[in-house]
């Protein structure tokens, strides 16, 4: 599986989300441009082209500019290593696309966006199609947006704050990259923005994940455990033996010593078991007494 295989996964779930109000396409398209458009020729302050490799995308695109009142040029590039759409927006008699985008830059607009579900949704589907990407969760957990400047990762964060998405932010060749990485935060956001196919298989890794995770942890726990409890029976078997050896061992009841002999010759077993094994047989908690009677004899005794 490629490094952006989970990527085109996702946008190819998010180019099948149709817009249901013609705000719902307006607020996709000019998330897409404010987080990644292009200045013309002349520098100016707005985004005055799109770039893609993708063709379905670059389709898109060109239907909500048509859809919204301007038309769209749409030219491909041939590259030695892929093939790039340039997306121009075109003016019509009554509007233009700088007072479109201009429109959408201010904040009276983007906080309409934010308080609206439906439309703080399609923004957010148009950002991560224009400039999202998400690493293969069999490796990490991190979604990354990259923006073209301040005024749009703060428009995003906006956007997230709003979905509970508390994003960090980071600097990449000059340009913010807004970033999350916790599973929690990914399964909300592939979900708001329509990406179900895409949520789906990253819960199914998240499940083996973390089952993996609990089943070495569990693991790691049980061999731990017996490796202290190994280790306690060692050297409770080293002191009785230190024991018996002594003169003192005279004066051990006989029950005790039967204990202390079954235990020695028997290291590894459980307490409950040496229980059964004495003459006549014991509980586990009368086995448990004698071995702690035998130890605080040789306590005494400073073995």
């Amino acid at each position: 599986m490629s490094e952006h295989s989970f990527s085109k996964s996702i946008k190819a779930d998010l180019l099948k989300v149709a817009d249901r109000t013609t705000e719902e396409m307006q607020a996709e398209l000019a998330a897409a441009f404010i987080c990644a458009g292009r200045p013309g020729a002349d520098k100016e302050p707005d985004p005055m082209y799109f770039t893609t490799s993708s063709f379905a995308y670059a389709e898109r695109l060109v239907g909500q500019l048509r859809a919204i009142g301007l038309d769209a040029l749409a030219e491909k590039s041939e590259k030695a290593i892929r093939s790039l759409w340039h997306i121009f927006p075109l003016p019509a008699e009554t509007v233009t696309f700088e007072g479109f985008i201009q429109k959408y830059d201010k904040e009276p607009l983007q906080d309409h966006i934010s308080s609206s579900t439906a439309l703080r949704r399609a923004a957010l589907r148009g950002a991560f199609l224009a400039s999202g990407m998400m690493t293969e969760p069999t490796k990490s957990y991190q979604i990354e947006i990259t923006v073209r400047s301040v005024r749009a990762a703060d428009f995003l964060v906006l956007l997230l704050h709003a979905e509970n998405i508390e994003p960090g932010i980071m600097s990449r060749n000059g340009h913010p990259v807004l970033y999350f990485k916790e599973g929690q935060a990914i399964a909300d956001f592939l979900a708001s923005v329509g990406a179900h196919n895409s949520l789906l298989r990253f819960e199914s890794v998240r499940v083996d994940k973390e089952l993996r995770n609990t089943v070495n942890r569990v693991v790691n726990c049980d061999t731990a455990n017996a490796k202290r409890q190994a280790d306690a029976c060692a050297r409770q078997s080293s002191v009785l033996e230190t024991l018996l050896e002594h003169t003192a061992a005279a004066q051990i009841p006989k029950e005790l010593l039967e204990a202390a002999r079954l235990r020695i010759e028997n290291p590894g077993m459980s307490i409950k078991d040496l229980g059964d094994l004495m003459t006549p047989p014991i509980g586990k908690s009368g086995m448990n007494h004698r071995l702690r009677k035998l130890e605080e004899i040789a306590q005494d005794l400073e073995l």
